[in-house]
């Protein structure tokens, strides 16, 4: 029986199959105009880190060591009990999913509540933070593009 392929990625200019989907089989990562694609990144894999805000972040997918060119996907940790530092971002624009907990989130010039299923738009330069009052840990998917940097963070004083 031959093979069923879910999907192929083809390269527009030259036709060429870069990868092909199958159930059995799939190549990961995969070379695409010179660099290292990974498709499938495991969350166990990715070391978290502290980041300018003073959240604790995980980033998912980042140009830097995922192959992609534009944006980044990270998970931000905000432990109960405990806020990011007011800041902003020149030229990135977020957005926020709150996959678990609740907390206050200060906006422009707006503070408003959290949960879970909520998703934030945070244009650029628009300060903005978290502060987790609740006994439970915030848990954010954070979508930037262009893609996440400590040097595109200013922060910001009260």
């Amino acid at each position: 029986m031959a093979p069923f392929f879910y999907a192929n990625i083809i390269d527009r200019c030259t036709s060429r199959v870069l990868l092909k989907y199958d159930p059995g089989h799939i190549v990961l990562p995969y070379q695409h105009r010179g660099r290292t694609v990974k498709v499938q990144i495991k969350y166990e894999q990715v070391k978290a880190f502290i980041t300018k805000d003073g959240s604790t972040i995980r980033e998912l997918v980042h140009p830097g060591h995922s192959g992609n060119r534009n944006l980044s996907l990270a998970e931000a940790i905000v432990p109960a009990g405990s806020s990011t530092a007011l800041h902003l971002h020149r030229t990135t624009e977020e957005i926020y999913h709150v996959t678990q907990g609740e907390a206050q989130m200060t906006l422009g010039m707006k503070t408003f509540t959290i949960s879970a299923g909520d998703t934030i738009l945070i244009p650029p330069l628009t300060a903005h933070c978290l502060h987790n009052d609740h006994d439970t840990d915030l848990h954010v998917l954070c979508a930037c593009s262009p893609a996440y940097s400590d040097a595109d963070t200013e922060l910001l004083d009260y």
